[in-house]
């Protein structure tokens, strides 16, 4: 999680993993957030 905080905030991605965790097209805060609640036990986007 700490690299997609990380690509969101316009650093490097070290990972090479596409960082649109929601697939909506845009790498933004809501990609965080969307992974956040997957890890809390919520469905994936």
């Amino acid at each position: 999680m700490a690299n997609l905080v990380d690509v969101i905030a316009g650093g490097p991605n070290p990972t090479g993993r596409d960082p649109d965790f929601n697939g909506d097209g845009n790498v933004d805060q809501d990609d965080q957030a969307a992974l956040i609640d997957r890890v809390a036990g919520g469905p994936s986007p």
